[in-house]
């Protein structure tokens, strides 16, 4: 499941706020790997800014933080701090 928002500054900007939430389920278990247990697997946060060039190109930077959730008992829970940055293309 992906919740996505983005924020004109203005009507005629080409810069935007990006906001998103993700959310990551696993519908079975696997008997090989017990660290891929059905249920929630992790959840992604993201904040950035965009800059569209034209209509096709956007550049996005930002923050993201993923929260990786592990079934295990010995092994604790994953959080990880990532800055992204990403070029989009729309042909």
């Amino acid at each position: 499941m992906r919740a996505r928002a983005e924020y004109l500054f203005s009507s005629k900007s080409t810069w935007s706020l990006i906001s998103s939430s993700e959310v990551f389920v696993n519908l079975n278990d696997n008997d090989v790997n017990q660290n891929l247990q059905s249920g929630m697997n992790q959840v992604r946060s993201y904040l950035g800014v965009g800059y569209r060039f034209n209509p096709e190109a956007q550049i996005e930077s930002g923050y993201l933080h993923q929260h990786v959730f592990n079934s295990s008992s010995t092994t604790l829970d994953q959080d990880n701090n990532i800055w992204m940055t990403s070029l989009n293309l729309n042909f």
